[in-house]
């Protein structure tokens, strides 16, 4: 894992350990709650481009 946070607006800078990520595709993966009380869970790949 290189970045994890429970704050919507707290993006992540393409950094681990603050020193930048090589170039490569990333997972994504989300957890979340909806308006109806249900676990949502939704993932997905990046590519950080340098």
């Amino acid at each position: 894992m290189v970045f994890d946070t429970t704050d919507i607006t707290n993006g992540w800078d393409g950094k681990f350990k603050d020193k930048l990520c090589p170039s490569g595709k990333y997972a994504w993966m989300i957890f979340y709650v909806d308006n109806k009380k249900s676990q949502i869970t939704n993932k997905g790949m990046v590519r950080l481009i340098r």
